[in-house]
């Protein structure tokens, strides 16, 4: 007899699906800013930003990291600041020689000069505790140094902007403020030169959302201080607490121009070409 085989159908083989690979994530420590919300606004292409009120606790985190380092850069030049002042107005008053006021001037000068030198420091500071660093009063101190220059060089080119701007009838001097906000962050931060700090900042202030809420919460902590006697203490803890907004709130335009960075030619990186990133080992 001949054999009949029965020919079952091949049934297709299902695909056989890879495991996904895990990749290992370096290790972080505790970051306190939020990344920008992944939502997108129907009239533009751009990611939506935070509220500027959701910087509140964000900012309080940061201040926590960065407080005691940036009081010890800023003791020196505050304490010098107060002497100074106290030598002028007792001259002034005529309980004092005049080489007391003399004195004072003098004292005064060396005040404005040490502020220049450390507020590069605390800006180094404040962008080291966003980013989950503990920072050290005498490690900003040194990588601010090299940037102290470019930095009244800045401080100089805003002022000259920012008062050509009011003498316009001051109505152009908030545009002005809105744009040139985050300059100094890109000039520190970056290490880019004055001209290019400023255009990056002025690149920023055009996504929505961004600059106009953290200038209306910050000018809003300080109205506090036109009420007597107690205005100034409660403006001046709110200002403390929101310092630190304006760190986070670049840190979170930084991740979206990162990006987008390839497509306007910004190739600059934190830990390519920022020399300051690379001198911080001591994470929280």
């Amino acid at each position: 007899m001949d054999e009949q085989s029965t020919q079952q159908p091949a049934q297709p083989q299902s695909p056989v699906t890879p495991p996904p690979t895990q990749t290992e994530s370096p290790q972080q420590s505790a970051p306190a800013v939020t990344p920008p919300a992944a939502s997108t606004s129907s009239s533009t292409n751009h990611p939506e930003l935070p509220g500027a009120w959701d910087l509140l606790n964000p900012s309080i985190d940061v201040l926590k990291r960065c407080f005691l380092p940036i009081l010890t850069l800023a003791a020196a030049p505050v304490v010098v600041t107060i002497l100074a002042y106290a030598l002028i107005f007792a001259n002034v008053r005529g309980n004092a020689p005049a080489s007391f006021g003399l004195v004072g001037v003098v004292l005064l000068i060396v005040a404005l000069a040490g502020a220049a030198l450390v507020t590069p420091a605390a800006y180094i500071a404040s962008l080291q505790a966003a980013r989950g660093h503990k920072p050290n009063a005498g490690e900003v101190f040194r990588a601010g140094r090299p940037l102290v220059w470019r930095f009244v060089g800045l401080s100089i080119v805003l002022g000259f902007i920012y008062i050509l701007s009011i003498l316009a009838l001051i109505v152009p001097f908030f545009f002005m403020m809105k744009r040139y906000f985050l300059a100094p962050y890109y000039l520190i931060d970056r290490n880019l030169s004055i001209g290019d700090a400023l255009k990056r900042s002025a690149e920023a202030a055009k996504r929505p959302k961004a600059i106009w809420g953290v200038l209306g919460v910050t000018w809003l902590f300080s109205a506090p201080s036109f009420i007597p006697y107690i205005g100034r203490p409660i403006s001046l803890a709110l200002g403390l607490l929101y310092d630190n907004a304006p760190t986070v709130r670049y840190l979170q335009i930084l991740a979206l121009e990162e990006g987008d960075g390839a497509a306007k030619g910004h190739n600059d990186t934190p830990v390519a070409q920022n020399h300051i990133a690379q001198q911080f080992t001591n994470p929280v």
